[in-house]
């Protein structure tokens, strides 16, 4: 039933069976053969992302995994780009070359499902909590004045305060944005 799960087209259900999946067979070399098995089929994109991270997750040592995370990582689907990324954070095995995909997911336009969005901002948080590139784009974003904003809206705002609170320009925006009408902080 956990196996069909994964290829459920409703993204938090599949991620669920491949939660269970890790917490019931995570290491048992038999299941980890058998999602590089199905990794190596046709499968749609969000099946395909599901896999990957359950891999990752419940086998993070396999010798097939950082084939497939580079493979995600080149994948045109931004779930797939997104759960390589997670990996890759997650092993500790990220550099600043990643960035630019994290902040291309993060633009607003090649998001991901929005069952993965809080994958983002934990990816970011993780990877990069104090770059200077992050905290650029934040500050652009934030700023009204701008002309355009390089991240979603939201995932700035909640960048701001969770990342670059120290920062000047963000605790100066915190400031205007408590005495208009409309505090985007809160």
């Amino acid at each position: 039933l956990w196996w069909r799960a994964l290829s459920d087209e409703n993204t938090a259900t599949a991620r669920k069976a491949g939660s269970l999946l890790v917490d019931r067979l995570a290491g048992q070399s038999d299941a980890g053969t058998r999602l590089v098995e199905m990794l190596r089929t046709p499968l749609p994109p969000n099946t395909r992302a599901t896999a990957l991270e359950t891999l990752g997750r419940g086998w993070p040592s396999h010798p097939e995994l950082v084939r497939w995370v580079e493979r995600g990582l080149s994948s045109p689907d931004s779930n797939l780009r997104l759960v390589a990324l997670d990996l890759l954070v997650r092993s500790g095995l990220h550099a600043d070359r990643h960035l630019d995909i994290a902040l291309d997911l993060a633009d607003g336009w090649g998001r991901a499902e929005h069952a993965r969005q809080d994958q983002l901002a934990e990816i970011l948080v993780s990877g990069w909590p104090e770059h200077d590139r992050l905290r650029d784009a934040v500050v652009t974003t934030i700023d009204d004045a701008q002309p355009s904003r390089p991240l979603e809206i939201a995932l700035a705002t909640w960048l701001a305060i969770r990342c670059f609170s120290d920062d000047s320009q963000v605790r100066a925006w915190v400031r205007q944005s408590l005495h208009s009408d409309h505090p985007f902080v809160l």
